[in-house]
């Protein structure tokens, strides 16, 4: 039953966002192996359905197209995941990094920032985690960022965010993303509504 749900949502996805099946299958495939335990702990059919759905709204939002989310996710991996991001959240970001890069590339400069977040907030005097240690939502820390430094709009602000974070990828995704932290919330929890939108 959980088989023949992939293959039916993965061939719907597909006609949804201009991928050919294989493309999508791998899709699901790399999406499996990053969220195993949150698909074994609601099931791998609705699982799936969350999936499709939230993707299907991505490329729409975004548009971007199946074949590229699924090179943003190969890129980005299990890091968002394993730090405790919601997958809504983790393509949301992707989602809107694409408006001005490919896919693999916002997964590249996603992974960057999330490498450099612990080394980031130290060096910046910031915090980046809640009570408990656990990474906040990327929104709050753009929020922390921009109270200290505005709109990042000088050569001095990206050099001091860059030596942070340790890399110049993860300050590109810093200015592209909090020129409009707004847009972001919003995208993150329009995505976080949707489940199955391809029936």
């Amino acid at each position: 039953t959980e088989l023949s749900k992939f293959t039916e949502q993965s061939n719907l996805l597909a006609i949804a966002t201009k991928s050919d099946a294989a493309t999508i299958t791998d899709y699901m495939g790399t999406m499996y192996g990053i969220f195993e335990n949150q698909a074994n702990a609601m099931g791998k059919s609705e699982w799936v359905s969350v999936v499709a759905g939230q993707t299907a709204a991505s490329v729409q939002m975004f548009k971007t197209t199946g074949s590229e989310m699924s090179s943003a996710f190969t890129a980005l991996g299990a890091d968002a995941t394993s730090s405790g991001i919601a997958m809504n959240e983790q393509m949301a970001v992707l989602g809107q990094l694409q408006a001005t890069m490919s896919g693999s590339q916002a997964g590249t400069k996603y992974r960057s920032f999330l490498a450099g977040v612990g080394k980031g907030q130290e060096a910046l005097g910031l915090t980046f985690t809640d009570s408990q240690g656990k990474m906040l939502g990327v929104t709050k820390i753009l929020d922390e960022i921009k109270g200290k430094y505005g709109e990042i709009d000088t050569v001095e602000e990206s050099d001091a965010l860059a030596k942070a974070f340790g890399t110049k990828e993860a300050v590109a995704m810093i200015k592209l993303l909090s020129a409009n932290t707004n847009g972001l919330k919003s995208n993150i929890a329009e995505l976080g509504a949707q489940s199955d939108e391809t029936k």
